[in-house]
């Protein structure tokens, strides 16, 4: 199956600041890519400027890279593509309608968790490719310090370790460093739910707490993460690699990151709304807040941060009031035997 596996055209679903970045990254290294966005603005810039002047100004796309609207997948002829999906998830049945049925190579690289369904991204594909080959990519990824050449590392999972092997000599280069995992609900569960802990270092921030409130919140959050996806039938060491704790340093802590902007501006007194629109981006952990209050309640495990960062987003209660009442809960002990 694999010889058929074509890794010199890859397509690129999406047109914000990390599907720009994956271009630009297999672009560098000689992959013919085709980008597939629906902002006909983005797609004019991408082929008359060769920059992403709306979501990742001042980086140059190399000439191996041609941009086209989501429609035009439907012309697509070769089943051997790879696909990497990195579109707001909330945009992923608007996406995959256009793919091809008989496609059968998939990586996704969004990072959140369907809204309406309470499903992974990988989840959606395999229900309209159930022969495809899935695989994620996930892990501590701030798109502008990749492109600037800063040594960063990532992981891709997938249920077959061949599959996931050979992606990863697609993406690896001399400074963006692949890792393989066998785990890819784990490595979802982390990427998806530590938005929701950097929108709360966000507000803490905010709020003028210090290092001790941020990095009990974080550290508590790998705890949530942790026993959320043991119940979903991830693996537990995986919330202690790059996809779980290393991803949730990095965006619990840059101000480049979205969601930890979310959380400052909700700090200030900012209207969630006016944020995500000032934004102009998605922030995936507004929406994943939500939609862990149902899983939480579904696997019957206590996620408190996450419970008060919906409480926040949603406008109940304010940031700094959520981060007292956290502390108001009665002691326990840090460490829970989690089972699956």
């Amino acid at each position: 199956m694999y010889q058929l596996f074509n890794t010199e055209d890859v397509n690129v679903i999406g047109g914000g600041s990390w599907a720009t970045t994956l271009s630009i990254l297999l672009g560098r290294s000689g992959v013919n890519v085709q980008m597939f966005l629906r902002n006909e603005q983005v797609i004019s810039e991408l082929r008359s400027r060769r920059e992403n002047l709306q979501y990742l100004p001042g980086f140059i796309l190399p000439k191996n890279i041609s941009s086209s609207l989501f429609q035009e997948l439907n012309n697509e002829k070769d089943s051997s593509k790879l696909y990497v999906i990195a579109s707001p998830v909330s945009a992923i049945y608007d996406v995959i309608k256009y793919i091809p049925k008989d496609s059968r190579y998939f990586i996704v690289a969004s990072k959140g968790i369907h809204f309406d369904r309470e499903l992974f991204v990988s989840d959606i594909i395999k229900e309209h490719f159930p022969n495809a080959k899935i695989a994620v990519l996930s892990g501590p990824n701030i798109a502008k310090e990749i492109l600037q050449g800063s040594p960063t590392a990532s992981v891709i999972a997938s249920d077959d370790e061949v599959f996931s092997e050979k992606l990863s000599n697609i993406f690896h280069s001399r400074y963006f460093r692949i890792y393989t995992s066998t785990d890819p609900i784990g490595v979802q569960v982390g990427g998806a739910m530590k938005n929701v802990y950097a929108i709360a270092a966000g507000f803490s921030d905010g709020v003028g707490f210090g290092q001790n409130t941020k990095s009990a919140l974080l550290t508590r959050g790998i705890n949530e993460m942790a026993q959320v996806g043991m119940k979903m039938g991830a693996k537990f060491e995986t919330f202690f690699g790059i996809s779980g704790i290393g991803d949730l340093m990095v965006t619990g802590n840059s101000t480049l990151s979205r969601n930890y902007s979310v959380g400052y501006s909700l700090s200030k007194g900012g209207r969630i709304q006016e944020i995500i629109k000032k934004l102009g981006q998605v922030a995936e952990g507004v929406n994943t807040s939500s939609v862990l209050t149902k899983l939480a309640f579904k696997y019957q495990v206590e996620i408190p941060i996450a419970d008060a960062v919906y409480g926040v987003v949603s406008g109940k209660i304010s940031s700094q009031r959520a981060i007292e009442t956290l502390m108001e809960r009665s002691p326990k002990q840090e460490l829970i035997k989690i089972k699956n």
